[in-house]
């Protein structure tokens, strides 16, 4: 019971013991059966998050979680790729749309997954998706529907696992997020061939991938994202770390832009229409190699960070796809950009 494994881990310093793998998917299997109240999960998830989770706890989690995800024996569509979007977007809108359409037009299958946290105040994909007239999926035969017109689907994750939904909700009344966050990250509800992972805490990116190789995942790539999202940010060097069943590799990137971009006064998600189908990269200074942009001595203008993002997006989800070299991903992803079809692939 529920409650064993309350006491186990909350005796207090010195006292309290870390569950195994099986313990911890036992604990999650009875949180997500409903055979838990709400104050026995909060106190679980709480006392977990003071202490923070183990690598095997959460691997044991994620086990749990993966057995209440009932859907991906009904897709008949195979997916090439994972992509969970659960952070949101407060500083710049997703660009990195643009590089999921970008491949959609190259045959990928992907399936983006996500949630809304309350009271956060961010811009999530689910949201823009809708303002362009893109419905998320709600059923297995919506999901097969959208790969099959749009190369992408979305689903809501209180469809895909609502119970685990619910634990990420339960922050509005306890004022803190719990390891679902991390949990909905790792669960490829669909089981697709690669999941690409973005994380915000130093450190979280390391421990998504102990946890895959714990797994025996089959390929997995992990990196700190613009926001904690699945985008990189190209005003910053990032570690991209992937992992295939058990081992493990590290590749360092650089930085795709010499100055902070100019923050946008607000965000028009139109802006992702109009740079996709005027392709504003005209005004950049470079053709096919990108670590010049924004060197001058003032900020990067909007259109620079765009381009850099999306190519910066599309390359990270190339290496972990392709299994190719930061350089040659580069080059594929600038070339697939400028080699689009820029009809804007959404419609009502």
């Amino acid at each position: 019971m529920i409650k064993d494994y309350i006491k186990k881990i909350g005796r207090g310093k010195g006292a309290g013991q870390y569950l195994t793998l099986e313990e911890a998917e036992s604990a999650m299997n009875h949180i997500l059966s409903g055979d838990a109240s709400e104050a026995q999960i909060s106190a679980f998830l709480m006392l977990l998050r003071y202490r923070e989770e183990s690598v095997e706890e959460i691997a044991g989690f994620v086990k749990a979680c993966r057995r209440h995800n009932p859907h991906k024996d009904q897709i008949s569509t195979t997916i090439d790729l994972d992509l969970p979007v659960y952070a949101g977007k407060r500083r710049h809108i997703p660009w990195m749309l643009l590089a999921v359409f970008v491949l959609a037009q190259q045959g990928k299958k992907i399936f983006l997954h996500g949630t809304q946290e309350p009271d956060s105040k961010r811009l999530y994909v689910e949201d823009v998706l809708q303002q362009f007239g893109f419905k998320p999926a709600t059923t297995a035969k919506q999901i097969d529907s959208q790969l099959q017109m749009f190369g992408f689907s979305y689903a809501n994750l209180h469809y895909l696992n609502p119970n685990l939904d619910k634990l990420i909700q339960m922050r509005s009344f306890l004022g803190l997020r719990s390891c679902a966050n991390t949990l909905a990250r790792m669960i490829n509800p669909l089981a697709a061939s690669v999941s690409v992972q973005g994380v915000y805490h130093k450190g979280l990116d390391t421990r998504h991938s102990k946890v895959a190789c714990t797994l025996a995942d089959p390929r997995i790539a992990v990196f700190r994202g613009e926001g904690g999202e699945n985008e990189c940010n190209p005003e910053r060097p990032f570690t991209l770390i992937t992992t295939k069943t058990e081992s493990m590799d590290m590749l360092e990137c650089p930085a795709l832009l010499g100055q902070w971009a100019i923050k946008p006064k607000s965000m028009n998600v139109q802006e992702l229409k109009r740079f996709w189908c005027e392709d504003d990269t005209g005004n950049l200074k470079c053709t096919g190699n990108i670590e010049g942009i924004g060197k001058a001595e003032e900020s990067v203008p909007n259109t620079e960070y765009a381009f850099a993002a999306v190519i910066g997006t599309l390359t990270i989800l190339l290496i972990a796809l392709d299994n190719i070299t930061f350089d040659d991903a580069k080059e594929k992803a600038i070339n697939l950009w400028h080699s689009r079809n820029k009809a804007w692939p959404l419609h009502n």
